[in-house]
């Protein structure tokens, strides 16, 4: 009965994929038949967009939030509660909160994620993700982003916030897995000094998992260091490419052998340091048979690379005049050789250039990630699910793989 809404996050815009919009409509049907509670879908882009013109949709979700909604959320949540929910959202579906509700610069100062007590749906060690800061000091070509090229220390969350956080939350839930959600998190040095003094402070080392940029490690070797210091584990390295015309325009540069000197810097600084590489299918002037040779070699370095996921190049729609925020790429598709349309709402393209389309860069995805799923010896692959691979290993509780959803289910309905 204390339950105000059911809210669905789309932050990465997961409507292009036809499971997951059954799931949705779904689960959301027993939400509004079974349990009568509102529903919300939400996420940083537009992403009700492309369902907007269907029926179902429109019965379905009470409210969609684009942007990042801290305060509208809290804000309807406030009114549901209340029974005196702000007109705006009496009037619109639909919600900018970027522009409607913005953060202040002390809200994005603020961020820490304090659990109280009351936040009794976590099992006592599980991980969570945080926010240690926001914006990106980059700004690449293909990234829509919103705070893409920022000041190096914009949007920095404050010391005392951070200590609470970690504090409280290890008092409260023995939580020592965090994976930061930051866009950059070694964006400067003095930002990672500023993380290593807080951790400094507490009475248990935590571990950390995150999206980390090689070439910042390569130019400032003291930040693998400061990585090692505030517990680093693992990161997650948005290469995209090794193809040097593919760098270029995506305003990036780093090279195999370069790439191959960091990760073996990190693990003799950190040992057993679990390496992702992020690549993107698609990109100008890369072929597929480039990308394959480069691929294959990256495989081949298995004592480096714990894993590497593969996406086809993401153009946002062709109305680009109600996308929120929107890549150079899309902006100026032309420029870099592709050619946009769209097809059931979702933008495709292709590239004469090299002789790419979004349909093959999607089945060459498909193809190797079996080959590349082969690096792995554990159930979960340690990267973005390193934190819940370590929870699973060394909890208590008796939770595996296969019964963590039935364990959380009881614990919920106790």
């Amino acid at each position: 009965d204390q339950t105000l809404a059911v809210g669905f996050s789309l932050s990465f815009g997961n409507w292009q994929f036809e499971k997951f919009e059954k799931d949705f409509f779904e689960r959301a049907e027993l939400i509004k038949q079974r349990a009568q509670k509102r529903v919300i879908v939400g996420g940083w882009k537009n992403t009700g967009k492309n369902f907007m013109d269907q029926a179902r949709f429109n019965v379905l979700a009470d409210h969609v939030f684009i942007d990042r909604c801290e305060r509208s959320l809290l804000t309807l949540l406030d009114g549901i509660k209340s029974n005196k929910i702000d007109l705006v959202f009496k009037m619109n579906k639909v919600i900018n909160a970027g522009k409607i509700f913005p953060n202040s610069d002390e809200d994005d100062a603020n961020l820490a994620l304090i659990l109280s007590k009351e936040d009794d749906d976590l099992f006592y060690g599980e991980p969570i993700t945080v926010e240690l800061s926001r914006g990106c000091i980059f700004d690449c070509t293909f990234c829509s982003y919103e705070k893409r090229g920022k000041k190096k220390l914009d949007y920095l969350i404050h010391e005392d916030p951070l200590y609470q956080m970690f504090k409280q939350n290890y008092e409260n839930f023995g939580i020592v897995n965090y994976n930061a959600a930051d866009p950059t998190v070694n964006d400067t040095v003095e930002k990672l000094e500023m993380i290593a003094r807080v951790v400094d402070q507490l009475e248990f080392k935590p571990k950390f998992f995150s999206f980390l940029r090689s070439e910042l490690l390569l130019r400032y070797p003291e930040q693998i260091d400061l990585l090692a210091r505030i517990g680093y584990v693992g990161g997650a390295f948005g290469i995209e490419s090794l193809h040097p015309q593919a760098q270029k325009s995506i305003r990036k540069k780093i090279s195999y052998e370069d790439l191959i000197s960091l990760l073996t810097s990190l693990n003799e600084k950190i040992p057993n340091f679990n390496s992702v590489l992020l690549m993107i299918v698609g990109l100008p002037y890369e072929t597929k048979e480039h990308f394959e040779q480069m691929l294959n070699k990256l495989i081949e370095r298995r004592d480096l690379i714990s894993h590497i996921m593969m996406f086809p190049l993401f153009l946002e729609h062709t109305d680009l005049e109600n996308i929120p925020h929107v890549s150079n790429f899309s902006l100026n598709a032309e420029e870099y050789g592709y050619v946009r349309s769209e097809v059931n709402g979702l933008g495709t393209w292709k590239n004469e250039n090299n002789n790419m389309t979004w349909e093959l860069a999607n089945i060459f995805v498909r193809e190797f990630a079996m080959k590349v799923s082969k690096m792995h010896s554990t159930p979960i692959p340690r990267g973005f699910l390193l934190g819940y691979a370590d929870f699973l290993d060394n909890n208590d509780l008796g939770i595996t793989l296969d019964n963590f959803a039935e364990k959380y289910k009881e614990k919920v309905l106790a």
